[in-house]
């Protein structure tokens, strides 16, 4: 009965290849594992690319596969909510109407859901971000597929900023999508400029990345202070970390507010891996006590 932190810090050289994600529905199973992301925390709502044998799915189920063991571990219960047509993309939104995992002991599942509520009920910062319980259990199991972190750059003439996302995807060859709390302070600048770019970063800078969450709130302005060292990308011509994993330029082509954040839709201008090693990924805490009693955890970042 050891308390099992919420979410797990992990160094996975990408693309994770522990986990897959079967998208089933009408007699129907589709391989999702790089083809599903988050459009928003409140309500909780999925996006998954439509096209290569996705069509028009009103309602399905999302199924967390251990490709060790080959035991299902997760289910997320979906529900279409809308689509959206952004040039040749088709991005499908979906509402989570169930969810379940079998990573724990039933007693350890009823002992993690009780130490949870009383966290969340126990929580009296007003500046953390609030979600009801059952939301939280669900967006959990999403981080039963580890999900990795970025950096997100942004710099135009009144505003540049550098801040870290997980609630990231590709949803296509040349479409990938963010999520990102509308109260960011650089939601309007890429609102208007239509242009960021993204570096994946190495997991032993976690420290460092962490540190470039205040961003999200704070205003930054100086680019050599970073304690990453940066260059222009080739397009754009905005800061990205030279030390990267990968490095893409996106070009903005639709945003929506949905709900509690803000939805960008992007075109891949350019992908660039540059340099090899395990990547900062999120996974679930239950997921990674999963691995551990098995004797295969994560590395830790």
């Amino acid at each position: 009965m050891t308390p099992i932190p919420q979410w797990a810090a992990v160094a996975i050289a990408p693309p994770q290849q522990a986990i897959s994600v079967f998208l089933e529905w009408n007699r129907h199973s589709i391989d999702v594992t790089e083809n599903h992301t988050i459009a928003s925390l409140k309500p909780l709502t999925l996006a998954i690319g439509f096209g290569n044998g996705i069509e028009d799915v009103a309602r399905g189920v999302l199924v967390y596969r251990d490709n060790v063991s080959g035991r299902n571990i997760g289910l997320i219960g979906i529900r279409q909510s809308a689509i959206r047509l952004v040039g040749q993309a088709a991005v499908g939104l979906f509402d989570v109407e169930t969810a379940s995992h079998n990573c724990l002991s039933w007693p350890r599942r009823r002992w993690n859901t009780w130490r949870l509520a009383r966290t969340i009920r126990n929580d009296r910062n007003p500046h953390n971000f609030r979600m009801a319980l059952a939301a939280v259990q669900q967006l959990m199991i999403f981080y039963i597929r580890p999900r990795p972190v970025v950096l997100v750059s942004v710099s135009e003439s009144a505003h540049s900023n550098l801040f870290p996302m997980d609630l990231i995807g590709q949803l296509g060859p040349d479409c990938f999508t963010l999520a990102l709390r509308s109260s960011s302070i650089s939601v309007p600048t890429m609102t208007a400029a239509r242009r960021v770019a993204i570096s994946a970063i190495d997991a032993k800078f976690k420290s460092g990345v962490y540190k470039l969450g205040e961003h999200h709130k704070k205003e930054f302005t100086d680019w050599k202070s970073l304690c990453f060292p940066t260059h222009l990308t080739p397009h754009f011509g905005i800061p990205a970390i030279s030390s990267a994993l990968r490095i893409c330029e996106l070009a903005v082509d639709h945003t929506e507010q949905i709900g509690s954040h803000m939805f960008f839709i992007c075109r891949i201008v350019s992908d660039v891996r540059t340099n090899e090693g395990p990547q900062l990924h999120h996974t679930a805490g239950f997921h990674q006590e999963f691995r551990r009693q098995r004797g295969d955890p994560f590395s830790p970042a």
